[in-house]
C-alpha cells in the first residue's frame, strides 16, 4: 500500500489532473476542489506517474496530446500497474483521436475539449460518487 501524504484526506477523493497547459489544470482544479473533490496536478506524462505512485489518486483526469509521453502511453503503463491498474482513467482530447484506442488501452471514458463541466462531473461521478 503506498503511503499518502498528511494533507491528502481519503474521506473526500482524489482526482489527479494531467495536463501540460497551467491554465488547464488551474482552471479543472479549482472547479473540482468546489466540487468537494482533493485534487493533484501533473504537467507530463511522467510526473504523472510519479503522482500515481505518491499520492494513489482515486481518478486520473488526463489530457491525451502531450509532449515526449502522450495520454495513451500513460494509459498504457498505468494499466500494466498492479496497483493502480484498476483506477479510473478519463481522457481529454481536443482533437478527433479515436475513441476505440483509448478504450483499447483501458481507458474508462473519453471527453472532447473544451470540456462542458456539468457533463465533466457527470462521467466523474460515474466512477466516483462523493
Amino acid at each position: 500500500m503506498v503511503a499518502l501524504p498528511a494533507h491528502l484526506s481519503r474521506s473526500r477523493p482524489c482526482i489527479l489532473i494531467v495536463d501540460d497547459n497551467p491554465d488547464n489544470t488551474g482552471f479543472l482544479q479549482m472547479f473540482l476542489e468546489s466540487e468537494g473533490y482533493v485534487v493533484t496536478v501533473a504537467h507530463s506524462g511522467q510526473e504523472a506517474l510519479q503522482q500515481i505512485q505518491t499520492t494513489a489518486p482515486q481518478l486520473v483526469l488526463m489530457d491525451v496530446m502531450m509532449p515526449a509521453m502522450d495520454g495513451f502511453a500513460v494509459v498504457r503503463k498505468i494499466r500494466r500497474d498492479r496497483h493502480h491498474r484498476s483506477t479510473p482513467v478519463i481522457l481529454l482530447t481536443a482533437y478527433d483521436e479515436p475513441m476505440a484506442q483509448g478504450w483499447k488501452l483501458g481507458a474508462n471514458d473519453l471527453l472532447q475539449k473544451p470540456v462542458e463541466l456539468n457533463e465533466l462531473i457527470s462521467r466523474i461521478q460515474t466512477y466516483l460518487p462523493l
